[in-house]
């Protein structure tokens, strides 16, 4: 099987460096391609909108610059994500019956990390997602799309698992986050507080997720506190 980790890290972000090399050595080690991106995908819209071509771009492995690129899946992982256990391979979470693999978090699904099957099923949702323009500038960016896409019919098959398989966050989110709900469109998502308990980084988690702060400083912050130098 051949197994893609996809990320995105800007120069402007201060833990860029400790962000890719973080995730180059996890797949150097259980022999996965690393493909990063280091600039927005479309300039017309916030960059974290950019993920979704990215993977449009790994998926359609034409698009990489390698005649013999490709891959089965597709792993996205944001640039403030890091990987704390690296024992714990992609494979555990795959399931060859699934096209997308994602963890809930206290409101809903979280985009900062999710799996997508080489399948045409995804590819019209990463297409769908982003014609999704009256989301462009939403708070939550391509996550409402998706969100509004997952909520619509289609043929994707969702498989979605607790947040703490890959997708926990600082426990300290749990008490600085202020927002009890967000909506896309039509839709209420309320801050689910046991949830956001449940969802906290313990030692031996696999991917801390460094989601939700207001500023870059307090991200900084929490990463130091737990070993991660920016």
């Amino acid at each position: 099987m051949n197994i893609s980790l996809v990320t995105l890290a800007t120069d402007n972000l201060p833990y860029k460096e400790a962000s890719s090399s973080n995730k180059k050595a996890y797949c150097e080690k259980h022999d996965y391609n690393f493909v990063s991106f280091s600039e927005s995908l479309d300039e017309g819209r916030p960059t974290p909108w950019s993920k979704i071509k990215a993977m449009e771009e790994v998926l359609d492995g034409n698009k990489m610059g390698y005649e013999t690129f490709h891959t089965d899946w597709a792993v996205w992982i944001d640039a403030d994500a890091f990987i704390m256990n690296d024992e714990i391979k992609l494979e555990s979470f795959i399931n060859k019956e699934y096209d997308m693999i994602i963890a809930l978090d206290c409101f809903t699904v979280n985009t900062g990390v999710f799996f997508l099957k080489n399948t045409e099923n995804s590819k019209e949702f990463l297409s769908k997602c982003y014609e999704k323009t009256h989301f462009s500038t939403h708070p939550w960016w391509e996550q409402a799309a998706v969100i509004e896409y997952l909520n619509e019919p289609n043929g994707l098959k969702v498989k979605t698992l607790h947040q703490r398989e890959f997708n926990s966050y600082p426990s300290v989110l749990k008490e600085i986050t202020n927002s009890d709900w967000t909506k896309t469109k039509h839709q209420l998502f309320f801050n689910n507080r046991k949830l956001a308990e449940e969802g906290s980084y313990e030692e031996g988690d696999f991917i801390l997720h460094f989601a939700g702060f207001k500023s870059q400083e307090d991200k900084l912050e929490s990463m130091k506190s737990y070993g991660i130098n920016g």
